[in-house]
Protein backbone atom coordinates (compact mmCIF):
# COMPACT_ATOMS: atom_id res chain seq x y z
CA UNK A 1 0.00 0.00 0.00
CA UNK A 2 1.45 3.61 -0.90
CA UNK A 3 0.31 6.02 1.81
CA UNK A 4 0.67 9.56 2.14
CA UNK A 5 0.97 11.31 6.02
CA UNK A 6 0.62 14.35 6.61
CA UNK A 7 0.65 16.40 10.52
CA UNK A 8 -1.48 18.90 11.81
CA UNK A 9 -2.70 20.22 15.22
CA UNK A 10 -5.12 18.81 17.21
CA UNK A 11 -7.67 20.09 19.20
CA UNK A 12 -5.74 20.42 22.58
CA UNK A 13 -2.62 21.46 20.17
CA UNK A 14 -0.95 18.17 20.37
CA UNK A 15 0.75 17.61 16.91
CA UNK A 16 -0.71 14.31 15.26
CA UNK A 17 0.33 12.00 12.06
CA UNK A 18 -2.38 11.85 9.66
CA UNK A 19 -1.78 8.21 7.52
CA UNK A 20 -4.27 7.82 4.61
CA UNK A 21 -4.00 5.57 1.38
CA UNK A 22 -2.70 6.79 -2.09
CA UNK A 23 -3.70 4.00 -4.22
CA UNK A 24 -6.98 2.91 -4.98
CA UNK A 25 -7.23 -0.46 -2.96
CA UNK A 26 -5.49 0.88 0.04
CA UNK A 27 -8.42 1.71 2.25
CA UNK A 28 -8.75 -1.45 4.00
CA UNK A 29 -5.08 -2.04 4.97
CA UNK A 30 -5.49 1.91 6.43
CA UNK A 31 -8.47 0.29 8.37
CA UNK A 32 -7.28 -2.68 9.65
CA UNK A 33 -3.71 -1.11 10.85
CA UNK A 34 -6.05 1.51 12.81
CA UNK A 35 -8.10 -1.74 14.36
CA UNK A 36 -4.57 -2.90 15.27
CA UNK A 37 -3.42 0.40 16.74
CA UNK A 38 -6.25 0.88 18.21
CA UNK A 39 -5.79 -2.66 20.34
CA UNK A 40 -2.30 -1.62 21.71
CA UNK A 41 -1.28 0.59 24.59
CA UNK A 42 2.61 0.63 24.64
CA UNK A 43 5.19 3.40 25.15
CA UNK A 44 6.91 1.61 22.46
CA UNK A 45 4.09 2.08 19.53
CA UNK A 46 3.00 5.11 18.14
CA UNK A 47 -0.27 6.41 19.86
CA UNK A 48 -3.78 5.59 18.31
CA UNK A 49 -6.15 8.80 18.19
CA UNK A 50 -8.77 8.23 15.89
CA UNK A 51 -9.83 6.86 12.34
CA UNK A 52 -11.29 9.63 10.22
CA UNK A 53 -13.78 8.55 7.55
CA UNK A 54 -14.13 10.97 4.56
CA UNK A 55 -14.96 10.91 0.73
CA UNK A 56 -11.37 10.76 0.38
CA UNK A 57 -11.04 7.27 2.24
CA UNK A 58 -10.05 6.07 5.84
CA UNK A 59 -7.06 8.54 7.17
CA UNK A 60 -5.73 6.88 10.39
CA UNK A 61 -4.96 9.75 13.26
CA UNK A 62 -2.05 9.27 15.28
CA UNK A 63 0.10 11.29 17.49
CA UNK A 64 2.97 12.68 16.19
CA UNK A 65 6.70 11.01 17.41
CA UNK A 66 8.69 13.28 14.66
CA UNK A 67 10.13 12.63 11.62
CA UNK A 68 12.97 10.87 11.98
CA UNK A 69 13.09 6.70 11.94
CA UNK A 70 15.75 4.10 11.84
CA UNK A 71 16.33 4.12 7.75
CA UNK A 72 16.92 8.25 8.12
CA UNK A 73 19.67 8.52 10.87
CA UNK A 74 22.47 6.31 10.86
CA UNK A 75 24.77 4.89 10.60
CA UNK A 76 25.39 5.80 14.13
CA UNK A 77 28.51 5.16 16.75
CA UNK A 78 28.06 1.28 17.73
CA UNK A 79 26.85 2.61 21.45
CA UNK A 80 23.96 4.36 20.19
CA UNK A 81 22.98 1.64 17.64
CA UNK A 82 23.29 -1.12 19.93
CA UNK A 83 21.05 1.51 22.97
CA UNK A 84 18.19 1.99 20.03
CA UNK A 85 18.43 -1.73 19.24
CA UNK A 86 18.29 -2.63 22.51
CA UNK A 87 15.04 -0.84 23.27
CA UNK A 88 13.54 -1.53 20.13
CA UNK A 89 13.97 -5.67 20.98
CA UNK A 90 12.12 -4.76 24.69
CA UNK A 91 9.42 -3.43 22.75
CA UNK A 92 9.11 -6.20 20.03
CA UNK A 93 9.05 -8.91 22.85
CA UNK A 94 6.73 -6.90 25.04
CA UNK A 95 4.65 -7.35 22.34
CA UNK A 96 5.04 -10.75 21.49
CA UNK A 97 4.47 -11.86 24.99
CA UNK A 98 0.67 -10.18 24.55
CA UNK A 99 0.56 -12.26 21.21
CA UNK A 100 1.11 -9.31 18.91
CA UNK A 101 3.23 -9.58 15.61
CA UNK A 102 4.17 -6.13 14.15
CA UNK A 103 4.20 -8.01 10.95
CA UNK A 104 6.46 -5.39 8.50
CA UNK A 105 9.63 -4.14 10.71
CA UNK A 106 11.76 -2.65 9.10
CA UNK A 107 13.88 0.50 9.29
CA UNK A 108 11.73 3.20 7.70
CA UNK A 109 8.50 1.77 10.42
CA UNK A 110 11.02 2.88 13.39
CA UNK A 111 10.57 6.10 14.81
CA UNK A 112 13.52 7.67 16.97
CA UNK A 113 12.63 10.04 19.38
CA UNK A 114 15.75 10.96 21.49
CA UNK A 115 16.75 7.84 23.00
CA UNK A 116 13.88 5.53 22.30
CA UNK A 117 11.92 4.20 19.67
CA UNK A 118 8.85 3.94 18.63
CA UNK A 119 6.70 1.64 16.16
CA UNK A 120 4.56 2.31 13.90
CA UNK A 121 3.58 1.04 9.87
CA UNK A 122 2.20 -2.39 11.30
CA UNK A 123 1.04 -5.05 8.99
CA UNK A 124 -2.04 -4.61 8.14
CA UNK A 125 -2.76 -8.48 7.97
CA UNK A 126 -0.08 -9.88 9.87
CA UNK A 127 -1.22 -13.57 9.06
CA UNK A 128 1.26 -16.03 8.10
CA UNK A 129 3.70 -13.51 10.17
CA UNK A 130 5.85 -15.26 12.92
CA UNK A 131 7.50 -13.10 15.65
CA UNK A 132 10.46 -14.49 14.35
CA UNK A 133 10.50 -12.09 11.36
CA UNK A 134 9.87 -9.22 13.78
CA UNK A 135 13.68 -10.85 14.67
CA UNK A 136 15.11 -11.06 11.83
CA UNK A 137 13.48 -6.80 11.12
CA UNK A 138 15.35 -6.04 14.23
CA UNK A 139 19.04 -7.53 12.88
CA UNK A 140 18.37 -5.48 9.59
CA UNK A 141 17.55 -2.48 11.27
CA UNK A 142 21.04 -2.95 13.40
CA UNK A 143 22.86 -3.59 10.27
CA UNK A 144 21.83 -0.55 8.81
CA UNK A 145 22.82 1.65 11.74
CA UNK A 146 26.35 0.55 11.61
CA UNK A 147 28.61 1.97 9.60
CA UNK A 148 27.69 0.30 5.61
CA UNK A 149 31.51 -0.10 4.96
CA UNK A 150 32.08 -2.26 8.16
CA UNK A 151 32.97 -5.70 7.43
CA UNK A 152 32.31 -8.09 10.76
CA UNK A 153 33.86 -11.61 10.29
CA UNK A 154 32.27 -14.27 12.69
CA UNK A 155 34.28 -16.94 13.74
CA UNK A 156 32.80 -20.02 14.99
CA UNK A 157 34.16 -23.54 15.63
CA UNK A 158 32.55 -27.32 14.00
CA UNK A 159 29.66 -26.91 16.19
CA UNK A 160 29.24 -23.42 16.09
CA UNK A 161 29.77 -22.30 18.95
CA UNK A 162 30.96 -18.01 18.91
CA UNK A 163 34.37 -17.85 19.28
CA UNK A 164 35.11 -14.17 18.39
CA UNK A 165 34.27 -11.77 15.65
CA UNK A 166 36.24 -8.51 14.49
CA UNK A 167 35.55 -5.78 12.40
CA UNK A 168 37.87 -5.81 9.33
Amino acid sequence: MSAHVSIEAGPEGQTLACKRATDDGGGPAVRAEAARLAAIDHPGVVGFVELRETGEGPTLVTHYVGPRTLATIGPVRTERASALVADLASTVADLHALGIVHGALRPEHVLVAGDRVVLCGLAADPKGCVPADDVLGIGLALRGLLDPDLEVRIVVDESGELLGHRGD
